[in-house]
């Protein structure tokens, strides 16, 4: 599941919010990650060093730890989101390309690039992979939205049409549909907010999509950066998922497991866990200078 809005100041100030939507018992952590830190890259196995430091969440699943979201230093965000039953990734490495399964996506573009401009600009080299004999690649299902400091936005997927990178006006990603369909659906409620057709109020990703969009149009923002995170953390209470509403046909019980929101000038991560009420304010300006080696907070 999962919910994403990014915000864009007219003082070239942005920032990127999410919700984490999972099963209950998964694993999560917020980590920071130095530069120059080495992290091997599966299928190749060829490591790489960060060029740039993190901050960012870190799920464990199946003995595998992936960033679902995060910023660097020089203010570039991005995150995970579920696109179900529409990924096709490639099935062998290539040698004249970077190859990456789908879960170091995020973790590789964080720590390489500035701006969603030089982000762009590269990322068709990207080779996403899903070797025969990594089960989790292969049923991993996901696409990604960037944000940079400047209110750029990005959303990136691959389907059968290949690798596609989309301009993100809205500022807003659910999960399925693709993201080309999603701007179909919220065309209609992007008019006047009196000649709106009347909001949907379920939890699938189109009527989340819809009802973000709509808020996020249709508030009215400050240039304060503390009021910017407070709308942000309302938004995405009023599409988050509560415990027992949603429940997988394996029996998970998917819900809002943390709100975050990245300012992209200041480097700060606000990270408000659901069962708690207090928000965590994390600076990765401060962080960065202590950080040696992948860290962990408790």
């Amino acid at each position: 599941m999962c919910t994403a809005i990014s915000i864009k100041h007219q003082t070239d100030h942005a920032f990127l919010a999410r919700n984490f939507d999972y099963d209950s018992t998964s694993l999560l952590k917020l980590a920071k990650i130095p530069r120059n830190y080495s992290y091997p890259l599966e299928p190749t196995l060829n490591t790489f060093k960060t060029r740039y430091s993190i901050i960012g969440m870190m799920l464990w699943h199946e003995g595998t730890h992936v960033l679902v979201d995060g910023m660097n230093e020089k203010g570039l965000s991005g995150a995970i989101l579920n696109l179900p039953d529409a990924c096709v990734w490639n099935k062998a490495p290539i040698s004249d390309g970077i190859n990456l399964l789908p879960t170091d996506v995020s973790f590789y573009c964080l720590s390489q690039f500035s701006s969603v401009t030089e982000l762009k600009a590269a990322i068709h080299r990207l080779n996403i992979v899903a070797p025969e004999d990594h089960p989790f690649a292969k049923t991993t299902q996901i696409h990604w939205m960037f944000c940079d400091k400047t209110g750029e936005s990005i959303v990136v997927e691959q389907t059968e049409s290949g690798l596609c990178i989309y301009d993100n006006p809205i500022g807003v990603l659910t999960n399925g549909p693709t993201f080309d369909q999603q701007l179909i659906n919220i065309s209609p409620y992007l008019k006047d907010s009196q000649t709106a057709p009347p909001l949907p109020g379920d939890d699938s990703s189109p009527s989340r999509f819809i009802r973000a969009g709509y808020l996020k149009r249709h508030l009215q923002w400050t240039q304060q950066p503390l009021s910017t995170v407070t709308h942000c953390f309302h938004i995405l209470g009023n599409v988050a998922l509560l415990p027992g509403i949603l429940k997988q046909t394996q029996g998970e019980e998917f819900e809002t497991r943390y709100t975050a929101c990245m300012d992209l000038k200041h480097l700060r991560y606000y990270l408000k866990w659901y069962h708690h009420l207090k928000t965590q304010i994390i600076d990765l300006k401060q962080e960065q200078d202590e950080c040696k080696t992948l860290t962990f907070f408790e």
